[in-house]
């Protein structure tokens, strides 16, 4: 499956994934958006910040049945060219700690749909993971952010979506195959799927 190198320096990540059971997501979240303090924070910021209150909740029940759980943390602030504000979730496989999700405001989509965010995922061990598990929470996470249509054109939007993300992932791996490669996606919608569930 793996190197023998890869096999001996991630034996004991790929025996949980394996064999681990679902970690009861654990949240701490921030008292407010304000928590890091309000340098730029913008009306926009606020509102997602309130709409996706639930979004850990809401995602983690969607997700039960699987390995993956997400656990909210006591982060607002984030960015490199000054500070933007957004829900931080650290991504759990089993009992696996494996990587980050920021959940902010998407500004065009905001100023032009009246609401927007952008979800940006890095999922450490993504090679080490059942393809079908890293798949369908991926789709999940697709649906939670688009733009409410028909289903099956929603279905198939997803479906392109993820297997476009998953494919690139998978060039990398294949190109440089002596290392574990973090898997990143950034992504955005005006969240009317998840809105049902407020």
């Amino acid at each position: 499956m793996f190197g023998n190198k890869l096999h001996r320096e991630y034996k004991d990540v790929i025996e949980s994934i394996g064999k681990g059971t679902r970690r009861e997501p654990q949240h701490n979240p921030p008292s407010s958006v304000e928590a890091d303090g309000t340098t730029l924070l913008r009306p926009e910021h606020r509102i997602v910040w309130e709409d996706f209150r639930r979004f850990g909740e809401i995602l983690n029940t969607m997700m039960q049945h699987g390995p993956f759980s997400f656990e909210e943390m006591p982060k607002v602030q984030f960015g490199f060219d000054g500070p933007d504000y957004g829900r931080h979730y650290q991504i759990w496989y089993n009992q696996v700690p494996c990587g980050m999700l920021i959940v902010s405001v998407n500004y065009l989509l905001h100023s032009s749909e009246g609401h927007g965010g952008t979800g940006e995922i890095d999922l450490d061990y993504a090679q080490l993971m059942p393809e079908a598990e890293v798949r369908d929470m991926l789709r999940s996470m697709w649906f939670l952010f688009a733009k409410l249509e028909d289903g099956a054109v929603m279905r198939q939007k997803a479906d392109i979506e993820v297997t476009k993300i998953m494919t690139r992932h998978l060039w990398e791996v294949q190109r440089v195959t002596d290392r574990v490669h973090n898997l990143h996606w950034r992504f955005e919608g005006p969240y009317e799927h998840y809105s049902q569930f407020l």
